[in-house]
Parts: structure tokens; C-alpha cells; sequence
């Protein structure tokens, strides 16, 4: 057997951890996210563990972008800022509670419409 140099050690490893790489992320991301994208997340992971480095680069070039636009999951460095003070007021063009959207009051229609 012929001795590894550093190049390929390091192939080697980059081969053994992007479908770890992978299968984590794709494990990570709702479920939700996933049938949005018009995607099943069982069958990427599977495609992960059983194609191994090819699955992978499929998945993180081609799979994830779609998946990540439909997550809800902000990413780490995300923060909310409004502006607008935080009141338990309902907005001014908020419904009455007893009137729902498809209610209609007494006055709402004139004769003959």
C-alpha cells in the first residue's frame, strides 16, 4: 500500500465530512421548509447517506438554496428592529371581536344591489 501524502489526507477528509456536512444541515432545517420547496427531506438525507459525496454537493448546491429560502429559521446574526412602540392596542383598521371578515352590518348594502 502506498503512503497518503498531505493532498490527498486532505481529500480524503473533505470527501468524509461534506456529506456529514450534509446530513446535518438538511436534519437542522424544518420540515416545512422542505415541502414548500416542493422537496422530500427524508429522501435528501437518504441521498446523502447513500451517495455520500455526491449527494451532498447535489444537495448543498442545488437543494439547500430552494429549502433555506422557504425556512422560517433566521440566520445567527439576524435581529428585528421596528421602530413602532410595542402597545396592546389592536391596529386602527382592525375588525370589531364580533364581526368577522365576511360579516356584513345592516347598513353595509343599499337597496337593489
Amino acid at each position: 500500500m502506498q503512503d497518503l501524502g498531505p493532498a490527498e489526507i486532505a481529500i480524503l477528509i473533505a470527501l468524509l465530512i461534506l456529506p456529514v456536512i450534509g446530513i446535518v444541515d438538511a436534519s437542522l432545517l424544518p420540515s416545512s421548509a422542505f415541502r414548500s420547496a416542493g422537496r422530500r427531506k427524508f429522501l435528501w438525507i437518504l441521498a446523502q447517506v447513500f451517495l455520500g459525496y455526491i449527494g451532498a454537493v447535489i444537495y448543498l448546491a442545488a437543494i439547500r438554496p430552494d429549502v433555506r429560502f422557504f425556512s422560517a429559521a433566521p440566520s445567527p446574526d439576524w435581529e428585528e428592529v421596528s421602530d413602532e412602540p410595542i402597545t396592546d392596542e389592536p391596529p386602527p383598521d382592525a375588525l370589531p371581536d364580533d364581526q368577522a371578515p365576511g360579516d356584513l352590518e345592516a347598513g353595509d348594502l343599499e337597496a337593489g344591489e
